[in-house]
């Protein structure tokens, strides 16, 4: 663990920065890979997205609290508001019409007649063995879990899909054309009003009247995540001083359980029965496990005034990573539980497929309740005890500085922010090469990436957009300053001001 100034405004997190990082850099393998399709790169992708971004929101409750005690409410709101909103903002003008009027035809979806078939949605390659079902073959959603957007298929309204009524379904959802049912359309699930505002349907109504029929280009999709951190960021110290205040009578018992809970080994495990309900509660029809996140469809300016049903899951891993960095005098003892942690994380998720395989489209069985709690349970211990192992493998092996963790964790923002744009070419351009998915995916996830960095490097690092997108650029006479990108992990000066990285290090490492 980094040594710490009083209050701990001296210490840098580099392997909480790396992990982020690291987070951020597998979305693109994971959007790099066909998401229905059977085989051994696609269960990979299915395994990242049951633990990546929960373990993102984690560590940024992590910095979050760090940044709050460093600046105070005022200027932490106006950092993260700023941090978090602005390339929000940006993304949503530039970025997104950009993939929404030509990624889905680039090539970031398979279409019917095999890898050189024209771009659209299909109804998915035939399930392997043991593979994850295409679209054509998924069950209907279990009772309890239908979507609202598939509620209209429901004829005989009993709250569940038949297989005929589901037949309609896949008769009238998959689309053969671009996703979201024609040239222009974000993606989605079929044509034109068939699934939510933005993910497949047409644009919302405020949308529509501000933008007219191009409002469906301003869509969050891979933006959601920033969306949902600004909500979570203006949430959490309103949400952490009442639990404050209610628990202030047993402070110092609280103090101990959390100590014991970190050091034992068991937070993870609360955190997944936490978890368990909350992710129960958000509709899917991709049966038991984490469904995409709702807010990939959220339209501008309609967004701003939407629920989304899986914000309370999202939110208690961010609330673990705030409750976390008050803990942070144990993280050595994160560190030293990482291989256990991590093992039984994966087995968990291992157990989860096995079992959600052979129960997930039995739901004639008498205890399917039972059984679905169940096969949620392993999936949320399983995502729990990963996200926590992975922290502590990081604090363990890799919380040292370094120049290629400090360059990805200062670009690894914009990268994934620009990613979508360059994989579809890419990806395209690899289809002659008829390579298999892991392949395929490894080298279009290198070039993508490399891409990127080179247009940081052109567009970004020395020109006034690294305020946004990078650390923020050097003052005179300094070569860098500290604050990466979102979530920033930035240091100050005892006196309150901010210091440049090779500074704030030597500090650091003096106290060692």
């Amino acid at each position: 663990m980094p040594s710490e100034r009083a209050g701990g405004s001296g210490a840098r997190y580099h392997s909480l920065d790396g992990l982020r990082a690291a987070a951020m850099l597998a979305g693109v393998f994971y959007h790099a890979v066909p998401g229905f399709g059977p085989g051994a790169a696609s269960s990979f992708a299915e395994w990242l997205h049951s633990f990546r971004m929960p373990l993102f929101m984690l560590i940024s409750g992590f910095f979050g609290l760090m940044i709050l005690e460093k600046y105070g409410l005022r200027r932490y709101l106006t950092k993260r508001w700023w941090r978090i909103g602005l390339p929000m903002l940006i993304g949503l003008f530039t970025f997104m019409p950009i993939y929404s009027m030509y990624g889905p035809m680039a090539g970031m979806f398979p279409g019917p007649g095999g890898p050189d078939g024209p771009p659209g949605f299909d109804a998915g390659p035939p399930r392997g063995p043991g593979g994850p079902p295409g679209f054509g073959e998924m069950p209907p959603p279990p009772p309890g879990m239908m979507p609202p957007f598939l509620q209209r298929f429901d004829a005989d309204g009993d709250g569940s899909l038949s297989e005929a009524e589901w037949k309609k379904v896949r008769e009238e959802g998959p689309s053969s054309g671009p996703p979201g049912g024609g040239p222009g359309g974000p993606p989605g699930f079929g044509p034109p009003g068939f699934g939510p505002p933005g993910f497949g349907g047409g644009s919302s109504s405020l949308n529509r009247r501000i933008f007219g029929e191009t409002g469906r280009l301003f869509s969050l999709g891979h933006l959601w995540f920033l969306w949902y951190l600004l909500v979570f960021v203006t949430a959490a110290p309103a949400v952490s001083a009442v639990a404050s205040w209610t628990t202030s009578g047993v402070r110092a018992a609280t103090e101990r359980l959390g100590g014991g809970l970190v050091r034992l080994g068991l937070a993870p495990l609360v955190l997944a029965l936490v978890s368990l309900p909350l992710m129960m509660l958000m509709p899917s029809f991709m049966g038991w496990g984490l469904p995409l996140a709702s807010g990939i469809g959220g339209q501008f300016p309609d967004f701003f005034f939407q629920y989304e049903p899986d914000w309370p899951y999202y939110f208690a891993y961010f609330m673990a990573g705030w409750w976390l960095y008050s803990r942070r005098v144990d993280l050595p003892a994160v560190g030293r539980t990482w291989l256990p942690m991590l093992a039984l994380g994966v087995a968990s998720y291992v157990a989860f497929r096995w079992f959600s395989d052979r129960y997930q489209r039995q739901t004639g069985l008498p205890h399917y309740g039972q059984l679905r709690i169940l096969g949620y349970g392993l999936y949320a211990v399983g995502s729990a005890l990963t996200s926590w192992g992975l922290v502590g493998l990081f604090q363990r092996n890799l919380d040292r500085p370094s120049r290629p963790g400090r360059y990805f964790s200062e670009t690894a923002l914009w990268i994934y922010l620009v990613h979508q744009d360059i994989l579809g070419p890419v990806m395209r351009g690899l289809r002659p090469l008829r390579l298999e998915a892991l392949p395929q995916g490894l080298l279009a996830t290198a070039l993508t990436i490399g891409i990127a960095v080179a247009l940081y490097e052109l567009l970004i690092r020395r020109t006034p957009l690294v305020w946004v997108f990078g650390p923020g650029r050097p003052r005179a006479g300094r070569e860098e300053v500290v604050e990466p990108a979102v979530p920033a992990d930035e240091i100050v000066s005892e006196n309150g001001s901010e210091v440049t990285a090779p500074k704030a290090n030597a500090v650091v490492d003096e106290a060692r």
